[in-house]
């Protein structure tokens, strides 16, 4: 979230207003009304305020309680429930996000939104198609998945067990174990969380590297990767 502060800080300032809290009667909202992805076009941050190009900031929330809000350029996913009109959602950080909806009007909506580590913005958004949010069936890629390759040498063999296990809860782990000559020489593994549209793997180290991977699936196999840095042919355990 430090991150949203920091653009605000350095965009352009397009709006600058002096505003006062409104009295608004609460809206009333169905889950069916908020499922879906919100496109935030405008935002504001304590007096300061700015026009939102298209994709830069939007929530997409889906019919089996999971979400992901993306802020420029990061996102946080997790799991969201409605509280009267508002979103709470919990991200796998975690982070407590609330997106309290003050107006609707068709697809068009004002937001107060605010999160555990003391943010406050006030959004208008509106409900957009995008078919990069249809629902994808993630329990295709839970499990583990693995592929194991051999370097036969005269006097020095090599394995390397390679692995992929993707949960339920949106957490991934890479483990790579190593043996020369049989013997178990290194074991590392590494956690991310992760993101499936259907067609890539979006992983994202506690660190914040974020990483693309292209995925097919064909009943127990998967290939995984990039046109860059190769292709993993997995096989489901």
């Amino acid at each position: 979230m430090k991150k949203l502060l920091f653009l605000f800080a350095m965009l352009p300032i397009l709006v600058f207003t002096a505003c006062s809290d409104d009295d608004k009667d609460d809206v009333k909202l169905t889950t069916e009304q908020v499922v879906g992805k919100w496109n935030v076009t405008w935002a504001q941050q304590g007096n300061e305020s700015l026009d939102i190009s298209s994709g830069s900031i939007y929530m997409s929330l889906k019919s089996d309680g999971t979400y992901r809000t993306v802020m420029f350029d990061d996102y946080y996913i997790g799991e969201w429930k409605l509280e009267g009109n508002t979103v709470v959602g919990t991200t796998t950080d975690p982070i407590t996000e609330r997106y309290t909806f003050t107006s609707l009007d068709g697809n068009n909506a004002e937001i107060d939104y605010s999160n555990s580590e003391g943010d406050k913005m006030k959004f208008r958004a509106t409900k957009v198609k995008d078919s990069g949010d249809e629902e994808v069936n993630y329990e295709q890629i839970i499990g583990t998945w693995t592929e194991t390759s051999y370097t036969e040498g005269e006097y020095v063999s090599s394995k390397i067990e390679l692995s992929w296990t993707f949960r339920s809860d949106k957490t991934a782990t890479q483990r790579i174990v190593l043996y020369i000559n049989n013997i178990n020489t290194k074991d590392v593994s590494v956690d991310f969380t992760y993101v499936y549209n259907g067609r890539e793997i979006i992983t994202k180290h506690s660190s914040g590297e974020e990483t693309t991977h292209e995925v097919s699936i064909s009943g127990n196999k998967m290939t995984l990767g990039d046109g860059e840095g190769g292709y993993f042919n997995l096989t489901k355990k």
